[in-house]
């Protein structure tokens, strides 16, 4: 996993409320992330807001976590803190990791590199003449001549 590269500080907004024996959470979560463009490949600035409400459950020492449970729904809300202290930089690590796209882009319109020769489409046309067919549909190609 790599390292998250952020451009500004992280600003973070909380509110905590006693919820019978476990904690509400109300979060914000503010900042700009270096992502890298999945066609370019060059680094880019992602504007990250995140708000959430999450239960922080009071873990009891006979409660373990040494055996394995299925997740709920209502579970991924759902987080754990032992003693009298709550730290909550894992939870805003999460967030900030799970506000990122799949496939992030630089922009809608980027045309990506040439799978050739590896020139970016953004900045320069390549000289390769474009892609050659995969020689494994050599045959299909025959059949529609």
């Amino acid at each position: 996993m790599q390292p998250i590269v952020l451009e500004e500080p992280v600003e973070v907004d909380f509110l905590l409320s006693p919820f019978g024996r476990d904690v509400r959470v109300n979060l914000s979560v503010n900042t700009v992330a270096v992502l890298s463009c999945s066609r370019c490949l060059k680094p880019f600035p992602f504007s990250v807001s995140v708000q959430g409400r999450f239960t922080l459950c009071r873990v009891s020492p006979e409660v373990s976590g040494k055996e394995e449970l299925e997740l709920s729904l209502e579970d991924l809300d759902t987080g754990y803190f032992e003693g009298e202290e709550i730290d909550l930089s894992g939870l805003i690590h999460e967030q900030i990791v799970l506000s990122f796209p799949m496939k992030p882009l630089c922009r809608e319109e980027c045309k990506g590199l040439c799978p050739e020769c590896g020139a970016d489409r953004n900045t320069e046309s390549c000289q390769c003449g474009g892609s050659k067919p995969d020689p494994r549909w050599e045959a299909l190609l025959k059949l529609r001549s």
